[in-house]
């Protein structure tokens, strides 16, 4: 996964890595006061003696600046680079099934981030399903929580285009009609963007806890 970008400045040794990242989501990667910031140049500093990193977050992007050293620039990569770049990524499926995804009041939702230990928040917006964090959860642990995710999500979507699939090229009395596949989420597949409304928060609206 591609994550940064390091251009560097001519004459001065240093580099600049920069993100985009939604706003709503700045709280949930740098953390109160931004704790998880000053955690990871502790760490950095311990890594790498002599240096340090400063950053920064303006116009919905954080940049890093630190020495143009290339163990340093993946170190940061592979730490906050990663948690930036999966709070931000989109996970898209089929938007007929979004609804049915997300459940009456997300209880579709709530379902898979119970049955991943609840370290976690996923919501829907622009289209797609993203991914939120406490700030203090390991950066290894992210990524195994969002491919879980991401199973979770694929695998309700394909089933219920599988079973839809299915219905309609049956008569209608000997197989489950879409409203039955919808189970209790909706009554009918017209009425699955109904339930947007009813979504988790968009990266605008959301905010640490």
């Amino acid at each position: 996964m591609a994550v940064m970008t390091t251009p560097v400045h001519a004459g001065t040794g240093l580099t600049t890595i920069t993100l985009d990242s939604f706003e709503g989501v700045t709280g949930h990667i740098v953390g109160p006061n931004w704790t998880r910031i000053k955690q990871l140049q502790k760490n950095f500093q311990k890594t790498f003696p002599g240096f340090d990193f400063a950053a920064e977050y303006e116009d919905g992007a954080f940049s890093f600046t630190l020495a143009s050293i290339p163990a340093a620039v993946a170190y940061l990569n592979a730490t906050i680079g990663l948690e930036i770049a999966m709070a931000n990524e989109a996970i898209r499926t089929n938007p007929d099934f979004a609804g049915a995804v997300i459940g009456k009041g997300g209880k579709g939702l709530r379902n898979i981030e119970a049955s991943l230990g609840n370290n976690c928040t996923i919501y829907h917006d622009y289209g797609a399903f993203y991914v939120k964090f406490k700030w203090d959860t390991p950066t290894t642990e992210r990524a195994k929580t969002l491919q879980s995710v991401k199973e979770a999500i694929f695998g309700r979507t394909d089933w219920l285009e599988e079973r839809l699939s299915d219905a309609s090229s049956s008569d209608a009395g000997s197989v489950e009609s879409a409203e039955t596949v919808a189970d209790s989420e909706a009554s009918d597949v017209s009425q699955l963007s109904e339930l947007f409304s009813e979504m988790s928060p968009t990266p605008s609206e959301a905010h640490y806890e």
